[in-house]
């Protein structure tokens, strides 16, 4: 056998207790590596698992891709608290789109269906409202093109529109068609948002996209395009002039729709002449909005007998808008018109529409007028210029309901590059009350923009002269009617020394005509029912017919009269103004108004008293603007719909209820916020209409500060459901003394 060693069987030989002393030097190379020397298992090195070794290939690999990566986020990073507060609420949308699904729109509850038309009508020559350009290319940011609105107007039921053209009604229905709530493409107005938050990047433009067609993609709004308009015999126009007796208190006696008489009268003389023309109101939309933000207010007024004209302003507050315009000009087109009779059988050339995309902007985008390339727009002179050409576009919609009203709907549609209404305009002929009953509406900074275009007519304004040229047939047409108003006043302007000096003298002589021949119908009805009393009524009966008739001949020649002075001017005249939530960032508010006006808060617009405007609270500028109106013309109305935010007028509330009032701390009824709104608005019409005040423009002011009864007897005896809903700053009904504590609080 052969012999072992006896390191086999016995144990290496410990150190010597010299080197474990403490103070011992490390081992050395040569010791370490010696054969009886071994390292213990946590000394020696580990091998990598295969794993861990992959993992830092990739690392090693994607490290460039990643440095990249980096770089093109950085200009994404968050500059401000408002970059960071929008990140949030973008990730938050996303997160409520998918678990709060929007509600659709609507039904409008009024006793008429709706109809909608979506027209852009070309100028005849662009009109440049200034001469700033946009810093980016040097093109001219506020020149206006083309108007774009939509008409929301009462529509004859599906059903008897169907049976009109021998159609079924379930066929008809079936192929209705209706405007979808964001317009396309989705993704201009994501973008126009997404500036809105200063974040317009390749990141934020495809969720806001998203987060729009998610939310909202497939709404549609409720009322049916290039519906043929409420027939004559259904209008609600008829019963509306049928409604009370005219107010004296409410209203200037010169300023009286029956000259002096009764109300009664003149709902009688309307319905004899079978009065069929609708009341008119071109709204405006605020900041941030568009034309489609409002559809279920405006549609609401559409279906009780309205026709509203809803703006969308290109001066940058819009997010997204789409100039359409085609190679042929209007004007060259009414020019070449054939009759009535040649036009349903004229074959139309198809003309390519050019489109054009124009984002929000605002005072940075801009470079004024008359100044370097590096010099920066302010912002109050943005605000001016904006609210010029919100002017321009406002009389330009006038301009064209004035055209259709004339009977040129079908031209007007031929040369719009929208491709609706070339069936429903021409019902429009003759039905628009554009004489007596326009309105100027709008909603934050479109209140504002409303104020503005409600001050009155000057000669010296250029944006007012003739906002739409007339045409040589309608120049020709208000010459001869103001040729003859004039001869008709000759005696009463024999010591003029001008024009306008006669046309003033003929208007003011037939309306003294007009009270003089009412005043004596009224002896005459008087005798009538004296002489009945004794058997003779016959005669005093004939002899009250022919004084109520003369009458009603003065009143219709004065307001001919009164309608030739404002075709040869070409100036627009509204007949009153409802503005809902004036702006608190949109410029001085507009105080020259000799019109009525309504002007609407929301709670929380009324809440923020101590919001400083021009160095005032914004709160009492605004009272104090509708007591020098009220002052004027004895008729202006200052309110606060209580449990509302700024949004409750728009569809937003609508469409995600649990979300808005969760944002902004409305605590009304989504529905029933909004049908107070229509509702107060319906009764403003009514008012202009008969001249009574009804519903809670009939009240007192229940409080002259926000949130502060006028007095605790006030506070005991209004109804429970009016003080539930309603604060009333400013009222014709109020006294005297509570107006001027009103004004001067």
């Amino acid at each position: 056998m052969s012999s072992t060693s006896s390191s086999d069987y016995e144990l290496d030989s410990l150190p010597s207790p010299s080197a474990m002393a403490a103070d011992a030097p490390l081992l050395s190379a040569a010791a370490s590596s010696s054969p009886s020397f071994q390292q213990p298992a946590w000394m020696r090195p580990s091998q990598a698992s295969r794993p861990r070794r992959l993992l830092r290939s990739i690392y090693v690999h994607a490290r460039p891709f990643l440095a990249r990566l980096l770089a093109l986020l950085r200009p994404l990073r968050p500059r401000s608290w408002k970059s960071m507060l929008f990140a949030a609420a973008c990730v938050v949308s996303v997160l409520l789109a998918c678990s709060l699904p929007s509600s659709p729109l609507p039904r409008y509850t009024g006793p008429h269906a709706v109809g909608t038309i979506d027209l852009e009508v070309p100028l005849d020559t662009p009109r440049r409202v200034s001469d700033t350009v946009f810093r980016a290319d040097g093109r001219p940011a506020f020149e206006l093109e083309t108007v774009l609105f939509t008409l929301y107007y009462p529509a004859a039921a599906v059903a008897a529109a169907a049976a009109s053209q021998g159609q079924r009604p379930a066929a008809a229905a079936a192929a209705t068609r209706h405007h979808h709530w964001i317009p396309k493409p989705i993704g201009l107005t994501a973008r126009g948002y997404a500036r809105f938050a200063h974040m317009d990047n390749f990141v934020m433009r495809p969720l806001l996209t998203f987060v729009l067609w998610l939310l909202a993609g497939g709404i549609t709004i409720p009322a049916e395009v290039d519906a043929p308009l409420l027939p004559p015999s259904s209008s609600a126009l008829s019963s509306l002039s049928a409604a009370a007796g005219v107010a004296p208190s409410f209203k200037k006696p010169q300023e009286s729709r029956g000259g002096g008489g009764d109300g009664e009268a003149e709902a009688e003389q309307d319905e004899k002449t079978g009065a069929a023309r609708l009341p008119v109101m071109v709204f405006s939309h605020g900041m941030a909005s568009s034309r489609t933000d409002y559809t279920a207010y405006l549609g609401e007024l559409a279906s009780r007998g309205y026709v509203v004209a809803a703006v969308e302003h290109r001066d940058g507050s819009c997010p997204g808008t789409t100039i359409m315009t085609r190679a042929k000009q209007a004007r060259q087109e009414r020019e070449q018109q054939q009759p009535q009779q040649q036009e349903e059988d004229q074959q139309e050339e198809v003309v390519p529409v050019q489109r054009r995309e124009l984002l929000h902007f605002n005072e940075h985008d801009l470079v004024p007028s008359n100044t370097s390339s590096t010099s920066v727009m302010t912002t109050p002179q943005l605000k001016i210029e904006q609210l010029a050409f919100r002017t321009a576009e406002i009389f330009e919609t006038v301009a064209v309901l004035r055209a259709i009203d004339a009977g040129r709907g079908r031209a007007i549609a031929r040369s719009s590059s929208r491709d609706e209404g070339l069936a429903a305009l021409p019902t429009f002929a003759r039905r628009l009350d554009l004489t007596h009953n326009l309105l100027i509406g709008g909603h934050s900074y479109g209140a504002t923009g409303a104020l503005q275009a409600l001050k009155p007519h000057d000669d010296g304004d250029d944006h007012r002269q003739q906002p739409f040229p007339l045409e040589a047939a309608e120049a020709a047409e208000a010459a001869t009617a103001k040729a003859k108003a004039r001869e008709a006043a000759a005696a009463a302007a024999t010591a003029a020394t001008s024009d306008t000096a006669a046309l003033e003298a003929a208007t003011a002589t037939l309306e003294t005509a007009a009270t003089e021949a009412a005043a004596e119908a009224a002896t005459a009805k008087a005798k009538a029912r004296e002489a009945a009393a004794t058997g003779a009524a016959t005669g005093a009966a004939t002899e009250a017919a022919g004084a109520v008739a003369e009458a009603a001949a003065a009143k219709a020649k004065a307001r001919e009269a009164t309608a030739a002075t404002g075709a040869a001017t070409g100036a627009v005249s509204p007949r009153g103004g409802i503005c809902l939530d004036p702006g608190k960032a949109s410029g001085p508010l507009n105080a020259h108004i000799s019109v009525p006006l309504l002007v609407v808060h929301s709670a929380s617009w009324s809440r923020q008293q101590h919001s400083l405007f021009f160095g005032r609270p914004h709160f009492d500028a605004v009272r104090d603007l509708v007591a020098g109106v009220l002052e004027r013309t004895r008729a202006a109305w200052f309110v606060t719909a209580l449990g509302t935010s700024h949004p409750s007028v728009t569809d937003a509330p609508l469409l995600q209820p649990r979300l808005l009032s969760w944002t902004t701390g409305a605590n009304l009824n989504t529905t029933e916020a909004l049908q107070e709104y229509v509702r107060v608005s319906h009764d403003f019409f009514r008012f202009l209409s008969t001249g009574a005040a009804p519903g809670i423009l009939a009240e007192e002011v229940t409080h002259k500060k926000y949130g502060e009864w006028v007095s605790p007897a006030k506070q005991a005896s209004t109804p429970n459901e009016l003080a539930r809903l309603w604060q009333i700053h400013v009222s014709p009904a109020a006294s005297a003394d509570t107006q001027k504590e009103s004004s001067n609080g």
